[in-house]
């Protein structure tokens, strides 16, 4: 008989570690196609964006968001493009790289740049979760000399 209650123990034990064990692979399953579905929502998104920019002559500064819904998951995308004028200067005796901060003055006007600021956001067993891509693409309306 004691023998038989060992058993049981230990099976039970046993049962409840592998039940634990699967919850935590679901959940790990769950937010790496989470990633990857936001992953694939900014890539289309700057894709968009960078054809946009290709046959428009560049993009116009804005700000714009939205709610996306794949499958059973639900997103919230957000995009803002700003003027890029950070200039980076590079020392030429040291090979380092700084801003230039006020000396930059207006660098919109000379360097044609837009800084796109990619944000998508979910939800996650009541955590908040965001994937933020950063990326420069020409101006509306600036003309380039090669």
């Amino acid at each position: 008989m004691m023998e038989l209650m060992a058993t049981v123990v230990i099976i039970s034990v046993c049962l409840v570690m592998a039940l634990r064990i699967f919850s935590m692979c679901a959940s790990y399953v769950s937010e790496a196609l989470n990633n990857s579905v936001a992953a694939e929502i900014l890539k289309d998104k700057l894709n968009e964006l960078k054809e946009k920019a290709v046959l428009g002559n560049g993009v116009d500064v804005s700000s714009s968001s939205e709610s996306i819904s794949k499958g059973k998951r639900s997103f919230s995308y957000a995009e803002e493009i700003k003027p890029w004028n950070e200039l980076v200067l590079e020392d030429e005796d040291t090979g380092t790289a700084e801003a230039a901060g006020e000396e930059a003055g207006d660098e919109e006007e000379r360097n044609g740049l837009c800084e796109v600021d990619s944000k998508i956001r979910w939800k996650t067993a009541g955590r908040s979760r965001e994937v933020t891509v950063k990326t420069l693409l020409p101006i509306k309306g600036f003309r380039y000399e090669f």
